[in-house]
Formats: C-alpha cells, sequence, structure tokens
C-alpha cells in the first residue's frame, strides 16, 4: 500500500497528481485533520492542521506495515515527523515528496521562551521515539528516498547535510503549468504575498511593514499590478482587509497566465511563474532579510534579481533580468511529466 500524507490543498494537490499513476499499487489518502486513511482525496477546513497531544498519540497507533510505502508532503512538522517515526517503527519505506521549496536553515514560527520549551518537549518526543527527525529541517528524517524538483535542491535537505538517497522528478502538481499558455503581450506584474505575521521568525518583526507597503503600493492603481495573497493570509485578521478585496482569489494557474512578471519575498510561487516562462524577481526588506531568503536553495544566486520593498513599483520589476529558464534547469525540472516520473520511483520497493 502507498499512503499518501495530507493536510492542506497544496499537498492534496501534489498527491492526486501521482495517484493515477500508482497503479497497479494500491494507494490511499492519510487526512492530517481527521486522522482516517480515505480512499478519496480529502477536502480540509483550514490550511494547517492542529497540533494537539492527542492527535500526535493517535498518529503513533497508525495502521502501517512494513509492507507499505508512506509518502509526506514535508518532514519538518510534528506531525509529519510523528508519520516518519511510526512508519520506521512498523519497517515501513519512508519517502519525502515535497510540496513546496526547501530551506537550508530552520524555518520557524515561535521566538523567544515559548521556542525554548517547545524545542524541550520536542527534544524529549524524540528521545521517546515519538518523533524523528529536527524540528523546521525539511529532510531532517532521514527518509529513505527523496523525490527532488531539481538537482540543486540535494545539498539543502536536512539544513545542508544532505538526506541519503535521492532521485530528481520534477514537482507533481506543477505539471499541470505545461499547458500555459506564452506570457501576455502588455506587461503585468503579478505580486504574491506571503503570511509574514506567521512564519518564518526571522520575518515577524517586519511583517507589518510589508503590510504597509503593499497599502501603499495598490492605494494607487496601476493596471500593471495585481495582487494574489497566501491562503493563511485570508484567514489571518491581522492583514487588511482593503488588500483582502482587492486581491485575487482565482486559481494560481490563471493567475500566473494574465502576468509576464511575478514578484514575492520568497514564495514556491516564483518556482511556478519561471516554469511558466515568466520573469521572477525576490522581494527582500533589506540585505538581512534577503540573506535569510536566500536560504531558500532556489534564491540563494546572485544572479536572481531582487527588489526592496521601498523600490517596488512596476516599472522598477519591469526592469529587472529574466533568468526563469535558468532557475527551472537547476530547481524545477519535468514540467509536465514530473507525476509520472515520481510514481515510478513509489512502486519500485
Amino acid at each position: 500500500m502507498i499512503i499518501l500524507v495530507v493536510g492542506n490543498d497544496v499537498q492534496r494537490e501534489n498527491a492526486c497528481a501521482v495517484a493515477p499513476f500508482l497503479a497497479p499499487d494500491p494507494h490511499r489518502f492519510l487526512d492530517l485533520w481527521t486522522l482516517r486513511l480515505t480512499d478519496d482525496a480529502p477536502d480540509f477546513p483550514g490550511h494547517t492542521p492542529p497540533i494537539r497531544p492527542a492527535t500526535v498519540a493517535a498518529l503513533t497507533r497508525l495502521p502501517v506495515t512494513a509492507a507499505d510505502t508512506v509518502v509526506l508532503p514535508q518532514d519538518n512538522g510534528v506531525l509529519q515527523r510523528t508519520v516518519a517515526a511510526t512508519a520506521r517503527r512498523r519497517g515501513a519505506r519512508v519517502v519525502l515528496l515535497p510540496d513546496g521549496v526547501i530551506a537550508s536553515a530552520r524555518v520557524a514560527s515561535d521566538t523567544g521562551p515559548k521556542r525554548w520549551a517547545l524545542d524541550r518537549v520536542d527534544a524529549v518526543a524524540r528521545a521517546a521515539g515519538v518523533v524523528t527527525g529536527r524540528p523546521g529541517v525539511m529532510g531532517g528524517t532521514r527518509p529513505d528516498l527523496a523525490l527532488l524538483w531539481g538537482e540543486k535542491w540535494a545539498d539543502h535537505l536536512d539544513g545542508g547535510r544532505g538526506a541519503g538517497p535521492t532521485a530528481v522528478v520534477g514537482c507533481p502538481r506543477m505539471d499541470a503549468l505545461a499547458t500555459v499558455p506564452p506570457p501576455p503581450d502588455a506587461p503585468r506584474v503579478l505580486v504574491c504575498s506571503q503570511p509574514l505575521l506567521v512564519a518564518p521568525s526571522w520575518a515577524l518583526d517586519v511583517a507589518p511593514r510589508w503590510y504597509r507597503r503593499l497599502e501603499e503600493i495598490f492605494d494607487r492603481p496601476d493596471p500593471r499590478l495585481r495582487l494574489r495573497l497566501h491562503p493563511r493570509e485570508f484567514q489571518d485578521d491581522r492583514v487588511p482587509a482593503a488588500l483582502k478585496e482587492i486581491a485575487s482569489r482565482g486559481a494560481m494557474r490563471d493567475d500566473i497566465a494574465g502576468a509576464t512578471l511575478m514578484a514575492a519575498p520568497f514564495s514556491t510561487s516564483l518556482l511556478e511563474a519561471a516554469a511558466c516562462g515568466r520573469t521572477v524577481v525576490m522581494l527582500p526588506h533589506d540585505d538581512r532579510f534577503a540573506a535569510r531568503a536566500k536560504e531558500f536553495a532556489f534564491l540563494a544566486p546572485d544572479w536572481v534579481p531582487a527588489v526592496r520593498w521601498s523600490e517596488i513599483s512596476a516599472d522598477r520589476l519591469l526592469d529587472c533580468d529574466d533568468v526563469a529558464k535558468r532557475m527551472t534547469d537547476d530547481y524545477l525540472v519535468n514540467v509536465g511529466t514530473a507525476s509520472r516520473a515520481a510514481a515510478d520511483h513509489l512502486r519500485s520497493r
């Protein structure tokens, strides 16, 4: 049995892209909200499943056997790391099929005493074998196989330590981008926001400035500019209502289709846009922010264009170099065939 672990819409999209190619091997979905194994892909009430002691305890009792392959969308969170630990105890194969980009350093939302307390609890759970891996570090569970979007990701697994066996397959959920039409003739900029009020911890102090800057930019309408918010931002009461009113609620694919350029602080969406031949630009607040954003591997090269928040305008962004092909060659291959490539590795045990 191939068990596809899912906890939000992005992870479900990735799993559903692979599922049709898994036959003749049977597969089921593990819903991290209900903790149920289902034949059909589940729906979710939010973006992040809640972490509760009872939830963790239930995941230690998953009906996993040595004949199973457990596919994790990430292995840096408590729930996924609990699933990995349970699978290991039962002798199951653990495969990492990332739903998002990989950072070479820990990504955390909590700081100070709360972070210290959570880390102490995590250390106890690791010692007891309840969880494995390291908090906030992708690849820390040392999966039996990591399926990567591009070859340059390998060096960033497990905080730069590497993570054992890997295979480059691409990103299944981005296969649909292969049919996105060429960029429109008229220049159009899609600004993609991120939930900086939630994570990472190093962006929390400047997050309010991000939203104030967005309000300033979109208070002066420019037909070349469009805003897209992250799903978590629509659920966050701290995000200005005015931004929610003007932001796109359409599919990412459609928003990319209507743009010639995408700009974001450090979003996975930049890779999606690059895969569609759009110019991409990183948006750091300052040099410190840029240095931390470059911990996400695909933004690390010096050739990735960057524009500071204070300088954002349609004219400034549209003046940036196009590095889309260079980025996808290293960090996102097989757009259109990644699902089949991933399934081939999941079936071959």
